[in-house]
């Protein structure tokens, strides 16, 4: 007789790549921060002046018990208006134009004083 050999077929197994891609996130640290304050503190706004680079990030925080509105003016101008800041909520605004904002607390008018100074 005659004999037969069977070869069984390769198996071709294919292997699954997968690439895993990385996204950095990059917080943003504020260049000034403002505090808002309660009347019971003494000084409304804290720190009254900051200095910042135009298009720096600046922020206000509201640490008082009732929400508050900024208005930022050049020379009486108003420039720069925050929405409703409530309790315990923040502001961030990235001044772009060079010169020096008045920082009126729109429910305080009472208190002035406090400034920023933005540069180039």
């Amino acid at each position: 007789g005659q004999a037969t050999t069977t070869t069984a077929a390769p198996v071709v197994t294919a292997a699954t790549t997968t690439t895993v891609k990385t996204t950095v996130t990059t917080i943003a640290v504020p260049a000034a921060i403002y505090k808002i304050q309660s009347d019971t503190k003494g000084q409304y706004i804290d720190p009254l002046t900051h200095n910042a680079r135009a298009g720096s990030l600046v922020r206000f925080t509201n640490e008082d018990s009732i929400a508050h509105q900024i208005t930022l003016k050049i020379g009486g101008t108003p420039v720069l208006q925050s929405p409703s800041i409530a309790p315990g909520g923040n502001w961030d605004v990235r001044p772009t134009q060079r010169g020096t904002y008045d920082i009126v607390d729109e429910q305080r008018p009472y208190a002035a004083g406090a400034s920023l100074t933005v540069a180039g």
